[in-house]
């Protein structure tokens, strides 16, 4: 594993800072941020399409350059996961060779001198693309010290395997909560400790279910991310919300 820092037993994903209708203001941002960092949460996680308009797709990056330009110091501190590759128009994934260059080099450009990418990797495997493919373009990248480990993010299990016989796969991301356990049943999770594989778990809390957030569907807010999600639909919204405040 080309990792250097210890790992802390949290993380930090930074998807609800900018994809969403209204992005959170710097100030307000920054103060999570640095909670964050106190808290030990120095895993960060984050994605070149984590905008919506009239943000760029990319305001998840630009946020982050907007942060490590202020706090240079805290760069350092921070062993920061992307995952890219992805095209956010087809809203379909980008890893052939030249789709995973192409997309570093943009994440990168953005993230400017003030962050190198500790950790990247594609949003989702694309069916039409070999993982291998993929993995080997990463692994270039790798050689290359451009990035320092390889992440995966809600990948299946053969996918795992395939992955692990081209290089090592450092971190794999999937969703772990009370609404997905599935890959305590699927394979996933034993892929990953067969090949040494650390997972980042995201959405511990329902995405505001455990949290007493949502308490009734018209608490989302209108064009948040979230409606397009299964769970929040109305009749399985409701369901989820009785089911949580017992």
């Amino acid at each position: 594993m080309a990792v250097s820092q210890t790992l802390p037993p949290t993380g930090f994903g930074l998807l609800g800072m900018t994809w969403r209708p209204k992005v959170t203001p710097d100030e307000q941002a920054f103060a999570a941020m640095k909670a964050a960092i106190a808290g030990g949460a120095t895993i960060w996680s984050s994605s070149s399409m984590y905008g919506m308009d009239p943000e760029p797709p990319t305001a998840g990056l630009w946020l982050l350059r907007r942060y490590f330009e202020k706090y240079p110091e805290d760069a350092p501190k921070i062993q920061l996961f992307i995952r890219a590759c992805f095209d956010p128009v087809s809203f379909k994934p980008q890893t052939t060779r030249a789709g995973v260059r192409a997309s570093y080099e943009e994440c990168q450009t953005i993230l400017g001198e003030f962050k190198k990418i500790n950790v990247f990797g594609p949003a989702r495997i694309d069916k039409e693309v070999p993982v291998e493919e993929t993995v080997g373009a990463l692994k270039e990248l790798v050689e290359e010290d451009k990035i320092d480990a390889v992440g995966l993010s809600e990948v299946g299990a053969k996918s795992l395997h395939r992955a692990a016989a081209v290089c090592q796969i450092s971190f794999v991301e999937v969703e772990f909560s009370l609404w997905s356990t599935e890959m305590l049943t699927n394979g996933v999770a034993e892929a990953c400790k067969q090949h040494g594989m650390t997972i980042l778990t995201y959405a511990p809390l329902g995405y505001g279910f455990l949290t007493g957030q949502v308490t009734k569907l018209e608490d989302i807010p209108k064009g948040d991310v979230r409606h397009m999600f299964g769970r929040f639909q109305p009749e399985v919204c409701r369901s989820s919300i009785a089911l949580s405040s017992t």
